[in-house]
């Protein structure tokens, strides 16, 4: 196999990761440590895939141990989020990122594929979802979708459109994972609602730890 199939297969197993998982738990924070013991307490939870912003202290290195610790468990992912350039790009892929999350950077995908990742890049509208596409997203996060409407925005755009790949963010909700998954969405990132900034706070992570677990059984019992 030659090299250009290997990433093609990579990306490709990455992806399957993802819309088998469904869900991504994402980590913003101020602090390293914290991002750590979050990471870890989605993980506990049974959220497999889980995004480091890049703008949380230490991310790359947190991927980077993340990314070695899980290498054989073919069902857990470690992605970069909040990524704005390319340099940003090769750093998270360098730490062992297999997905790479970015508002828009037109750059990013010819470096997320040269690395067999998949590339999510960001829209709210329908023509920039297109755009988003054109640009060599495999995803495209539709953010903030609680400003927007929610499931029902998702209705609205996959009516015309059912085979659009998107993923929800923004003001997401455990409640409405039914929602949106009904309405065609294919991955859901959840920040705000599992991780609550008391609980973070508190260093709270079995608290953080039991969000995740009713997210994902939350999934089970309804798919």
């Amino acid at each position: 196999m030659n090299e250009a199939a290997v990433e093609r297969q990579g990306r490709t197993v990455a992806m399957d990761t993802l819309r088998a998982a469904r869900l991504v738990g994402v980590v913003r924070v101020d602090d390293a440590a914290a991002a750590r013991e979050i990471a870890l307490a989605y993980l506990r939870g049974g959220i497999n895939c889980v995004e480091i912003t890049m703008t949380t202290p230490g991310a790359a290195g947190l991927i980077t141990e993340l990314a070695d610790r899980f290498r054989s468990d073919p069902a857990i992912l470690i992605g970069a989020g909040t990524v704005l350039t390319t340099d940003t790009a090769r750093t998270a892929l360098d730490a062992g990122a297999r997905f790479l999350v970015a508002p828009c950077a037109p750059d990013l995908a010819p470096a997320a594929q040269e690395y067999g990742a998949v590339t999510v890049l960001g829209a709210l509208t329908v023509t920039e979802i297109l755009a988003a596409l054109e640009r060599g997203a495999d995803l495209v996060k539709v953010f903030p979708v609680s400003a927007v409407g929610g499931p029902a925005y998702f209705r609205d755009i996959m009516a015309p459109l059912p085979t659009l790949p998107l993923w929800a963010a923004g003001g997401t909700t455990v409640a409405a994972i039914r929602d949106y998954l009904a309405a065609g969405v294919q991955v859901i990132g959840l920040a705000g609602s599992i991780q609550p900034a008391a609980a973070v706070r508190a260093g709270d992570w079995a608290a953080i730890e039991n969000l995740a677990r009713q997210a994902t059984e939350a999934l089970k019992a309804e798919f």
